[in-house]
């Protein structure tokens, strides 16, 4: 499948130097790059410890190649990440019915250009797909799904781990689901139960305590779910998440098992064909994932009580020191 229009990628960032030198040199490192545009929002410091990064962030970007053009936007009053996020995104719509998005603490494979790009593309006008997710999380039940052989496959879920969109499917999601529509889902017995029974306990665990402030990257699995909807993944990922070492925006559990994951080092993609639906294989793998356990055997009475918790008490449990214990994923080696 030949590329015919490249998917601008959209960063946003503030001061953490490394993780973005890491993902930007990545990114231009891969096939297209230099047909793609690039658009990098650098907030302004809100406190003094921001300054040493934000400084080596805006000397990096005035000498960097490699794209088919870079557009800097360096803000003059602190937008905080949403804001930031957003307006570089107003930008970028106005021009293109297709983007990428990427936080600043991924690394990309060679070819995640061409599964991005390749894919945005081939399912532009399918309906039931909504993105293109180049994240595969590093557990062995995702990476090697047994009885599916295919190099990406559909599946009811999300990462925002380096993703694309398009415009108008993007506007579908957001019309879908917002916080008034997360507010009526939390106090919903029935649609909480309905996103139990797809395997989402940790998208029901994290809505809890996010419907007021804002819900980010669950309104895109909240919107498969309730819509009958597929995100793409890749079955070997093609980015390497380093925001779980405890310089993440929202991640506090340091495991080293994002950071050190292997991704794909080919230079280029080509699709595998598979039908859009439900398969069983993949269905079992998203439940797992979902729910933190193989077997559901903890996280089902889990749920239940911490939303009966929740619905009495109108506050969400504080599971935080539970997961450290459980999943004994702190400072892991």
């Amino acid at each position: 499948m030949e590329i015919e229009i490249y998917a601008p990628v959209m960063i946003p960032t503030l001061c953490r130097y490394d993780t973005f030198r890491r993902c930007v040199d990545s990114l231009s490192k891969c096939t297209g790059a230099d047909q793609t545009e690039l658009f990098i929002g650098i907030d302004y410091p809100s406190k003094e410890d921001h300054w040493e990064g934000y400084r080596q962030i805006c000397a990096y970007v005035e000498k960097l190649k490699g794209f088919k053009t870079i557009h800097i936007y360096k803000r003059e009053t602190n937008y905080g990440q949403v804001k930031n996020t957003r307006s570089l995104a107003d930008e970028v719509r106005k021009r293109f019915d297709r983007y990428i998005l990427s936080e600043d603490d991924n690394e990309f494979s060679p070819n995640f250009l061409e599964y991005i790009n390749k894919g945005l593309e081939k399912y532009k006008n399918d309906p039931d797909v909504i993105s293109i997710c180049g994240y595969n999380f590093p557990f062995d039940y995702m990476e090697n799904i047994k009885g599916y052989e295919k190099n990406a496959y559909p599946i009811q879920y999300y990462s925002a781990w380096g993703a694309g969109y398009w415009r108008e499917k993007r506007i579908m999601v957001i019309n879908f689901i917002n916080n008034d529509k997360a507010k009526e889902i939390v106090f919903s017995w029935p649609a909480v139960f309905k996103l139990w029974k797809a395997g989402h306990y940790s998208t029901v665990r994290r809505l809890l305590s996010r419907y007021k402030t804002g819900i980010g990257d669950l309104m895109y699995r909240i919107y498969c779910v309730f819509e009958n909807k597929y995100c793409i993944f890749p079955a070997v990922s093609k980015v390497r998440n380093l925001g779980n070492e405890g310089n993440g925006t929202i991640c506090e559990i340091v495991d080293h098992r994002y950071a050190n994951q292997k991704i794909d080092t080919n230079l280029t993609f080509e699709y595998n064909d598979f039908e859009i639906k439900n398969y069983k294989p993949i269905q079992k793998a998203c439940r797992k994932l979902s729910s933190f356990d193989k077997k559901n055997f903890y996280m089902i009475p889990f749920s239940i009580f911490e939303y009966v918790w929740f619905r009495i008490s109108g506050k969400p449990f504080d599971i935080k020191p539970l997961v450290k214990k459980y999943r004994h994923v702190l400072k892991r080696d």
